[in-house]
């Protein structure tokens, strides 16, 4: 469980309002201050506590976990507040020598992950600060409200009873970092489930939700992955190497058409100029394009085309090979291959989880 480090996985991107976050701090205090601010650092710029983001995680990964039958032990704690190790088990293992080991049989896919009073968490979400360094303070919004009388249904008239609250912007950047100790991947599948969850609308952020608050986007931007042989070999003194100077020919692909097959996005046209443009800023001067045997850049992009490695449009290039297949759906947009596949891993291991433990399998989820 967590005697042995196994591996540490961070998962960086950003945090983007997609319309107000109210994250409060209770009854606002200053002198002509806002009722209900919300939270703020020291320079007075709004942040998203790590706390209120994971338990909002969290809640949206119970609440789709106990709605799926499941054949074994239970996926997550009971709604009505019963948890999954009992009261009676707790007694009973206090003497133990070793509880840990039937504490952690006990206990639900959810505590496992998110931790509980008897176990830990493994995962941890960081304070998240404002992305974007020209933010100002100013630009958050004070907005009215008023209490509405039950009864009359009409709002109330009573003295104190109207209100104000500031609400952070929309399309306010914020730093996003969780850290996952130990995980196994279809524990690392229910965080990027959660994630989505949040990015479909289904998971809201803050307070004032029914009144249209809360809504989020998340995006990955990075994964980091730590073990110990990863740790030890950083740790390990560099080699000493040479020190050699090397020509911009040593470093330039084995030829012109080589590099702009490479550069070429299939899916996407280009015009001459960025052909070149691209060709220069990679060290393809026009001298060395003529050393390679063209005549000119243009006599480069036309031999291509004629060699049927471009096709050629209204002025604009464009690559030959169709463009990707759309890959599924994953938490963060225009990820690297390697990313894309790694997201891709660990929902595939989340899926065989729940094939296994769920009734009817595959039918279900």
């Amino acid at each position: 469980m967590y005697d042995i480090f196994q591996r540490r996985v961070i998962l960086r991107g950003t945090v983007r309002t997609q319309t107000g976050l109210h994250i409060g701090t209770g009854r606002g205090t200053g002198m002509g201050g806002s009722d209900l601010p919300v939270i703020k650092d020291f320079n007075g710029r709004p942040f998203i506590p790590g706390s209120s983001f994971k338990g909002v995680l969290r809640s949206g990964i119970e609440a789709f976990l106990r709605s799926v039958p499941g054949t074994g032990g239970e996926l997550a704690c009971e709604v009505s507040g019963q948890s999954c190790v009992s009261n009676e088990l707790k007694k009973k293992l206090m003497n133990n020598k070793d509880p840990d080991s039937e504490l952690w049989v006990a206990s639900c896919q959810v505590c496992r992950l998110f931790g509980s009073s008897w176990i830990a968490s493994k995962v941890s979400v960081s304070d998240m600060s404002v992305a974007d360094d020209f933010f100002r303070p100013e630009w958050i919004a004070v907005r009215d409200g008023v209490v509405i009388e039950r009864e009359t249904e009409t709002a109330s008239t009573a003295k104190g009873l109207k209100y104000d609250f500031e609400a952070v912007p929309a399309q306010t950047r914020f730093v996003f970092e969780l850290l996952v100790e130990n995980p196994e991947d279809y524990q690392l599948g229910l965080i990027l489930l959660g994630l989505d969850f949040f990015n479909k609308g289904m998971s809201l952020l803050g307070g004032k939700t029914s009144r249209g608050l809360g809504r989020v986007e998340i995006a990955i931007d990075s994964v980091e992955e730590h073990t110990f042989d990863s740790i030890m070999k950083g740790m390990a003194p560099a080699p000493v190497q040479e020190v050699t100077t090397s020509s911009p020919s040593d470093v330039l692909p084995v030829n012109p058409e080589e590099f702009l097959l490479r550069f070429v996005v299939p899916g996407k046209t280009y015009d001459e100029h960025a052909l070149v443009q691209a060709l220069q800023q990679e060290g393809w001067t026009k001298d060395k394009v003529r050393g390679e045997g063209y005549a000119n850049f243009r006599d480069l992009f036309q031999k291509m085309v004629k060699k049927g490695l471009l096709s050629f449009s209204d002025n604009r290039y464009s690559s030959v090979r169709p463009p990707e297949p759309d890959t599924p759906e994953v938490a963060g947009r225009d990820l690297p291959p390697d990313l894309q596949e790694k997201l891709i891993t660990w929902r595939g291991a989340l899926y065989d989880f729940l094939d296994k433990e769920i009734k009817g399998g595959s039918a279900v989820v």
